[in-house]
C-alpha cells in the first residue's frame, strides 16, 4: 500500500493523466463546471512544497468517487485530520 492516500488513487486511477482526466469527467458528468487538469497539476500536487502529497480540497470528494472510496475525502485532509498521515504511515 502507498504511504500517501493520494499516490494510492493514482494507482487506483491507472496513473497521474488518467486521475487527471477521470477529475475531469467527473466535474462534467455532476455538471460542475468545467476543469482542465493536466498530468502536471498532480505532479505538483504530490510533489507539494510541504513534504506530503496535497490535494485541493475541491478535488477530494471527485477522487474519493473515483477510487469508489478507496481512498476518502478524510484521508486527503491531513490539513484537516493530521493523524491521517501518521495512520497512513502505519499502514505502508
Amino acid at each position: 500500500m502507498s504511504k500517501y492516500p493520494l499516490q494510492k488513487a493514482i494507482e487506483v486511477a491507472g496513473g497521474q493523466s488518467e486521475l487527471a482526466k477521470k477529475i475531469n469527467c467527473w466535474f462534467a458528468d455532476k455538471r460542475l463546471g468545467k476543469k482542465n487538469l493536466k498530468q502536471q497539476h498532480v505532479y505538483k500536487w504530490i510533489n507539494h512544497p510541504s513534504g506530503v502529497p496535497t490535494v485541493p480540497p475541491e478535488y477530494r470528494l471527485a477522487i474519493e468517487e473515483i477510487t469508489n472510496r478507496v481512498v476518502t475525502v478524510r484521508s486527503l485532509s491531513h490539513d484537516i485530520y493530521p493523524q491521517e498521515i501518521e495512520r497512513n504511515e502505519n499502514a505502508a
